[in-house]
């Protein structure tokens, strides 16, 4: 695994191609990768707009093609507006930067009610959101309970790293139950498998 840092503002002020060149790496691993190496880039918050016009810069998408490989991209939701928003504003980007890109939105058990959500400020997303919806199959991402959100923030794992962790040794520095912690990696195995079977079912990874 290897993490990008994309300049600060002051750094782009100085060279506006900083994205560009911190996004390297990433952009060679889509297109250089073996054939049957599949490549996953984790986007950072408030970071697709600024990998959406690298992409766009050096023209991404003819590299794609020319080097005959494939790509598709995964935005999650929540059944709020801003992030109904917010997913539109990304698929937007994207349908402009990586045309050739199947778009496939994954909607994330929250509670939320999703058919509140087509009329107001949201309604032209939402139906943004359904059209790919219709094209391609979309992913469900199953609730995580708020307990084990809270303990992953606290220990700033990833999900896979979660699902593995030392039981006895986190509910040590958590100040919890073991048993706490036990029912909190439980979750996140159970959560990995689910995401793992939508990716195999909507994008036809194989499934190792």
């Amino acid at each position: 695994m290897k993490v990008v840092d994309l300049p600060s503002a002051e750094e782009l002020s100085e060279n506006d191609l900083g994205d560009v060149a911190a996004l390297d790496p990433v952009f060679a691993a889509l297109v250089g990768a073996p054939v049957d190496q599949i490549v996953f880039v984790d986007v950072g918050a408030n970071n697709d707009g600024r990998l959406a016009e690298a992409a766009a810069a050096v023209a991404l998408e003819e590299q794609i093609a020319a080097a005959d490989r494939a790509t598709a991209l995964i935005i999650p939701y929540l059944c709020n507006v801003d992030a109904v928003l917010a997913a539109a504003r990304t698929i937007k980007r994207f349908q402009i930067a990586l045309p050739s890109c199947v778009i496939v939105p994954c909607r994330g058990i929250d509670g939320g009610d999703r058919d509140v959500l087509n009329a107001g400020p949201t309604k032209s997303a939402m139906r943004l959101i359904a059209s790919l919806e219709a094209d391609t199959n979309h992913m469900i991402l199953p609730r995580m309970r708020p307990r084990a959100l809270q303990i992953q923030e606290a220990l700033r794992l990833s999900p896979a790293a979660m699902a593995s962790i030392d039981c006895a040794k986190v509910a040590t520095i958590m100040q919890v139950t073991t048993s706490e912690i036990y029912s909190v990696r439980a979750q996140f195995k159970v959560q990995i498998a689910r995401v793992h079977a939508e990716a195999v079912r909507v994008l036809k990874f194989p499934d190792f």
